[in-house]
């Protein structure tokens, strides 16, 4: 395992552990996520001004637009296509459907919890298939005789 993945796990088991112990500050929560094809949000009417984005209306936009942003950072750090659009879809379309499914009281926080999960497993898969990546001639550093 290289060091980025090493340190991207560390990072998704830090924010895991905020997510467990609520420790995500209410009152500096972000109102909603937008990036690339994705808007999540509390309001109806934003998502009136979004015509052709994956757009998910929920009371729970705050935590999880904090999530996102901080999923952003991690996956950010592993230099790797991850963090485009692609990744904040399949991350979207899991809310969505933990959104219109989910019926417990604490359901913002199942999505959460959620939400990471996926990501720790999206973090694998890139781990895996740079694994399989062959290396290239251009890819080793040559010792200088």
């Amino acid at each position: 395992m290289s060091d980025r993945y090493r340190q991207a796990k560390r990072a998704l088991c830090g924010i895991y552990q905020e997510i467990f112990e609520y420790a995500y500050d209410h009152y500096s929560l972000p109102r909603e996520w937008r990036d690339g094809d994705v808007l999540i949000t509390t309001e109806p009417a934003n998502a009136e001004f979004a015509p052709g984005r994956l757009t998910i209306v929920t009371p729970g936009a705050p935590e999880i637009a904090w999530l996102l942003n901080r999923l952003r950072d991690v996956f950010g750090n592993t230099n790797n296509v991850a963090a485009g659009v692609d990744f904040f879809q399949r991350l979207a379309h899991l809310i969505k459907g933990h959104e219109m499914t989910a019926t417990r009281p604490y359901r913002v926080n199942s999505i959460l919890k959620s939400v990471i999960e996926e990501a720790f497993t999206m973090l694998e898969q890139l781990e895996e298939k740079e694994r399989r990546r062959p290396v290239s001639i251009a890819d080793k550093q040559l010792a200088v005789v």
